[in-house]
């Protein structure tokens, strides 16, 4: 997402369109600026989508630019570059 604002809107468009299933943000969003889970610590992250088979994360292009995901130790299977191998 290019923005932060287009980051909480795009939640709030897909729950409206029937859109179930956790959702979490990569982003600096925190508290009352969002109605769904958002970090900046990859580690963070990891832990928080294991425990799901399915789960839509949504990040801004400004984390997305760190590479941080593609470093992440442990990351599942499918995030980051090595999708696919």
């Amino acid at each position: 997402m290019p923005s932060l604002d287009l980051l909480t809107q795009t939640e709030a468009a897909w729950r409206e369109a029937g859109r179930t299933g956790p959702m979490i943000g990569v982003s600096s969003l925190r508290g009352e600026d969002v109605s769904f889970p958002n970090t900046m610590d990859v580690e963070e992250l990891v832990d928080w989508v294991r425990p799901f088979d399915k789960v839509t994360v949504a990040a801004t292009y400004a984390f997305l630019g760190l590479g941080a995901l593609e470093r992440a130790p442990g990351r599942p299977s499918g995030l980051g570059p090595d999708r696919g191998r």
